[in-house]
């Protein structure tokens, strides 16, 4: 059985809620949860630390119905009942009971008078900020779950420095508890102040704010970028169509430049990450600039040579070359190596010799090539005439998926 338990304690909870807890041989809490309940008999295990390390004990069956879990407020929101369904599957409702409490994100859009409706909920809760910068960035009112490590300021500074505007936000603290206290104010307001780990933050964005949404080809004025050195708009859009990227895709942008091809595919990515890496720390300058002006928090700015750069970074579902110069079969070498089963590399050359030396590396993979040429009308006196591009060479191939046995 999984219990709710807000921080009104023993007085908060249900008689069947009661009763679990009163019949329990094992409880499973956190100390804070277990010092809300009275004094009994039962095993205590403490999950303080995190409850991952006992999720085997709980879906091996060697735990009974006289066990309880103990959870903070609704257990199936970023809780131990979330984690024990994403194992349990079909089988949870048969072997689980869950005994809901009404959870902090209720309590405080109750006490600020918002409908629940349309709030997106983010958990900060012993994960990456990134992800949740990222959804945030395109939700318009939105219910952050925070821990000692993001706490209101770190979240708060973050959010502005993505390029959020100075939003209206409000910081539940203690909600329930006899220490309860709501703040309400600006984003800009949270960064400098103090709050207790309990605590969690609402923003309330105004309806006229633009959603990040995807967009190919964007013209290359809108990037800032140093003059001449950028992917073109429409070699970029074939780009990231030949990606096939997911939502939650890792990608890798290697002589990323200004970012351009990697902020691009980010519009695509409300739930994945790139890496843009580039040896010239000023190309990273534009894509911090870049990665603000677009709202991309899930791009992140890797300052080094590849292959060299690369070693600490996730393993990508895509790749994307446009840039390499000499280190090009040694950065091949190591993108092959690291590309997931199914994952997709791409990349731009500019001469033949490199043409033929990539798809000789990428042989086993069947590779694609596509010359790209692109002209553009300009004016001439009363008429237009067109003014063609360099000419660029797409190549593109997947990673095979693993053997079956």
């Amino acid at each position: 059985h999984i219990v709710g338990i807000g921080d009104d304690g023993w007085d908060g909870l249900g008689a069947r809620a009661r009763a679990l807890i009163e019949g329990a041989r094992t409880i499973y809490s956190g100390a804070r949860q277990i010092a809300l309940l009275p004094e009994s008999e039962a095993r205590r295990v403490d999950i303080a630390a995190g409850y991952e390390g006992h999720l085997e004990d709980l879906v091996s069956g060697a735990c009974g119905p006289d066990t309880v879990v103990l959870a903070s407020g609704d257990p199936m929101l970023f809780g131990i009942g979330s984690a024990l369904a994403a194992r349990l599957g079909d089988e949870m409702r048969a072997r689980v009971e869950v005994i809901p409490h009404v959870g902090s994100v209720q309590v405080a859009l109750a006490r600020l008078g918002v409908s629940s409706a349309g709030v997106v909920v983010l958990s900060a809760l012993a994960r990456p900020l990134r992800p949740v910068l990222t959804q945030a960035m395109a939700s318009e009112r939105f219910v952050v779950l925070l821990d000692r490590e993001h706490s209101p300021a770190v979240v708060a500074r973050a959010l502005l420095e993505a390029g959020m505007e100075d939003a209206r936000a409000i910081v539940g603290e203690r909600l329930e508890s006899a220490a309860e206290r709501i703040v309400t104010g600006r984003l800009s307001d949270l960064v400098e102040a103090a709050f207790d780990p309990l605590s969690l933050l609402v923003v309330l964005r105004e309806a006229e704010v633009v959603a990040v949404y995807r967009r190919l080809a964007i013209p290359e004025a809108e990037f800032a970028h140093r003059a001449g050195l950028i992917t073109k708009a429409e070699v970029r859009a074939l780009a990231v169509a030949a990606l096939q990227l997911r939502p939650d895709s890792v990608l890798w942008d290697i002589g990323a430049g200004s970012g351009s091809v990697g902020i691009e595919a980010a519009l695509s990515l409300p739930r994945g990450a790139v890496y843009a890496v580039d040896r010239d720390a000023e190309q990273l300058v534009f894509v911090e600039e870049n990665r603000v002006r677009f709202r991309t928090p899930q791009v992140e700015a890797v300052h080094g040579a590849a292959p060299d750069a690369l070693a600490t970074l996730p393993d990508p579902n895509a790749i994307f070359i446009g840039g390499g110069g000499a280190a090009l079969p040694a950065i091949l070498e190591v993108a092959m190596a690291r590309l997931r089963p199914g994952g997709r590399l791409v990349g731009t050359l500019a001469t033949i010799e490199r043409v033929a030396a990539t798809l000789a590396a990428l042989r086993a993979w069947s590779p694609e090539l596509r010359e790209v040429s692109i002209a553009h009308g300009v004016a001439l006196a009363d008429g237009t005439r067109l003014q063609p591009a360099n000419p660029v060479f797409l190549f593109s191939a997947t990673r095979p998926p693993e053997p079956t046995l």
